[in-house]
């Protein structure tokens, strides 16, 4: 998948270990990427991506993401 391949290359890139980084969808085509972080976040997904990941923003905005990151 392509925004998993980027993600992992960033990844790389910048010697931030796979674990610490974020990455958020809401589609099927993001959940190679949302398992490949450390921490993926389904964002108003839609069902197979809710199923994907334990971390979930089904209300509020982006800002919640902040509270992922404690």
């Amino acid at each position: 998948n392509y925004k998993s391949q980027i993600l992992i290359r960033k990844s790389k890139e910048l010697k931030i270990p796979l674990e610490d980084c974020y990455a958020l969808g809401d589609g099927a085509n993001d959940i190679p990427m949302i398992q490949s972080a450390g921490i993926g976040i389904s964002y108003f997904g839609k069902p197979p991506t809710r199923l994907a990941t334990p971390y979930q923003i089904n209300s509020t905005n982006l800002a919640s993401v902040a509270n992922f990151m404690v």
